[in-house]
């Protein structure tokens, strides 16, 4: 007998592809940069090739986008994918084989039954938007765990319970109304006629669910196995399972200092645990749909710190940095500069502020960059002056990775 999710994705495999678009039109570098960047320190895994698990692979978007992201990096790696989804499968088998991508292992599975001894270990798991539909979390990211190799590290993508407000309540209502197999036109109808007080309705996903096509709506509002997860709980599965923590992405959102400013509530939050804070921080924001979070068997101490004082690696911006047609400074002596970046699955513009110093220092960054080279460029002393806001800056919107070699 079929699983509930195994026969839900075998009949809307997931995300769409329809054959032109293998890669949906998404730049794949950033994927690979912020698995480097956070799950190693910003230092190449010294495995060569790298091992990769995509747990839980869907149609192979995230295969292909972290295959391809890798490759632009001319880091060698291996890829093994696995999903309980046949169907699946073979749409994620034709998506790689439409971006030209090779050398990967197609499997059909559980999660929980993964082992080392007939599956060996990995260096980096991408588990996105799966720890969602499994029956258990917690079994699922042990089993995960105990496939990392002992510096590895794995990703993860989980649905926010503050963001989904509204959608466990509407999945009950059409689940009691239209059975547990509902046809989706009458449930687009349901949606398209909630009042306006409803929770839903009231939801900033709901423009997008109201325009999704049938498979981005059945996954979103008719999935038979759905559950999201606060802060908390995540850290506590992953701790749980013997892993790491290392951060949720970007940071900002995380932050409930950088939410309040100032004051005594904000004084307050500086003095939380991380954890603590992170929680308010989610509190605070009250719609955070996803989280994006990094952990390791062992995380490495400052190993960040240690890659930017290597002349030769690499900077990798991502989003948009928008500079002004004049970089002229303003009566403050300062330059406005905006960025543009996507955030919790939403594109959002933040202007900022900065020294002539530090904005012509941001402009370099909008290509790849060895930070040696743009020590260089703009003087040491200058470099030193501006490099610390700015890298502190990009990062907290997940906008700047550091790519080292061994």
């Amino acid at each position: 007998m079929r699983d509930a999710i195994q026969e839900f994705y075998d009949n809307r495999p997931y995300p769409r592809f329809d054959g032109d678009l293998p890669l949906a039109g998404v730049a794949a570098r950033p994927k690979a940069t912020a698995a480097i960047h956070h799950g190693f320190g910003g230092v190449v895994p010294k495995n060569d090739p790298v091992r990769v698990l995509i747990a839980g692979g869907g149609s192979g978007m995230g295969l292909c986008l972290l295959a391809k992201g890798f490759e632009e990096l001319g880091v060698d790696a291996r890829f093994t994918y696995l999903d309980i989804s046949p169907e699946s499968r073979k749409y994620a088998e034709a998506r790689s084989e439409a971006a030209g991508i090779r050398e990967i292992e197609f499997r059909t599975g559980d999660i929980n039954a993964l082992s080392p001894d007939t599956d060996g270990f990995f260096d980096f798991i991408d588990f996105t938007g799966v720890i969602n539909h499994v029956a258990d979390a917690q079994h699922a990211v042990n089993a995960l765990a105990g496939v990392l190799t002992s510096d590895g590290s794995i990703s993860c993508m989980a649905y926010g319970r503050t963001g989904r407000t509204g959608i466990y309540d509407f999945q009950e209502l059409i689940f009691r109304l239209l059975g547990p197999h509902p046809d989706i036109g009458i449930a687009r109808a349901v949606l398209k006629t909630l009042p306006t007080n409803n929770w839903l309705r009231k939801s900033p996903l709901y423009p997008h669910l109201v325009a999704a096509d049938d498979v981005e709506f059945a996954d979103a509002l008719l999935n038979p196995r759905d559950r999201a997860f606060s802060t908390g709980e995540l850290e506590d599965i992953f701790a749980t399972a013997g892993l790491e923590w290392i951060g949720f992405t970007p940071p900002i959102l995380y932050d409930p200092v950088a939410i309040l400013k100032s004051g005594p509530a904000a004084d307050a939050a500086a003095g939380l645990s991380s954890s603590d804070r992170r929680r308010v921080a989610e509190l605070l924001i009250g719609d955070l749909n996803k989280h994006f979070l990094f952990a390791r068997r062992s995380a490495p101490r400052n190993a960040l710190e240690t890659a930017l004082q290597d002349p030769n690696s690499e900077l990798f911006s991502s989003g948009t940095i928008i500079l002004p047609d004049e970089m002229q400074t303003a009566n403050d002596g300062k330059i406005t500069i905006s960025v543009k970046t996507r955030m919790d699955g939403r594109e959002r513009t933040v202007g900022v502020k900065f020294t002539a110093a530090e904005a012509e220092l941001i402009g370099k960054l909008r290509e790849p960059v060895q930070v040696g080279r743009l020590r260089a460029d703009i003087g040491p002393s200058e470099f030193e002056q501006a490099f610390e806001r700015v890298y502190r800056f990009l990062t907290s919107l997940d906008m700047l990775h550091v790519v080292a070699r061994r």
